[in-house]
C-alpha cells in the first residue's frame, strides 16, 4: 500500500470511528448530514506556538478544532474566516488562531484531512 493510499485509508477510518455530524454554513448556504449530505468531522483542540509582542513564545488554543475531509465541503472549497459550524448544540465561527495565519491547516502530507480552527460564538 502506498503512503498516499495509507493516509486516505486512515482518514476514512478516523471519520468512521470518531467523526460526528456537523452543520457547516457560509452565508445562506448550509451543508448538513441532516440535509442529505454526509458531513462528519472529528472535534478536537490543539495548541499552536506563537510569539507575542514581547518576543516570548506562547501557546494559543482555538475553542474547538474540526478535522474533516476537505472534499466534504463541496462547492465551498476551502474554509473561510466567518463560516459557521454547529456542533453539539453550539455554534462556532471559523477563524485563525493567530492573526494573519490561515483558519485551517493540513493534517497530513497529502491534504486528505484539514484542521479548521474556530471560536465559540453562540448556543445552537
Amino acid at each position: 500500500m502506498s503512503q498516499a493510499r495509507g493516509q486516505a485509508w486512515l482518514r476514512d477510518r478516523k471519520l468512521e470511528t470518531d467523526g460526528e455530524a456537523i452543520t457547516y454554513t457560509r452565508g445562506l448556504v448550509t451543508i448538513s448530514e441532516y440535509a442529505g449530505a454526509s458531513l462528519k468531522a472529528v472535534p478536537g483542540r490543539k495548541p499552536v506556538k506563537t510569539v507575542d509582542q514581547h518576543g516570548k513564545t506562547i501557546l494559543v488554543r482555538s475553542d474547538k478544532d474540526f478535522m474533516l475531509d476537505p472534499a466534504s465541503l463541496g462547492v465551498f472549497g476551502e474554509p473561510l474566516e466567518g463560516d459557521l459550524i454547529v456542533y453539539g448544540g453550539l455554534t462556532f465561527e471559523v477563524w485563525p488562531t493567530i492573526v494573519g495565519e490561515p483558519c485551517f491547516r493540513p493534517c497530513d502530507d497529502y491534504d486528505f484531512m484539514i484542521r479548521i480552527h474556530t471560536r465559540k460564538v453562540g448556543d445552537g
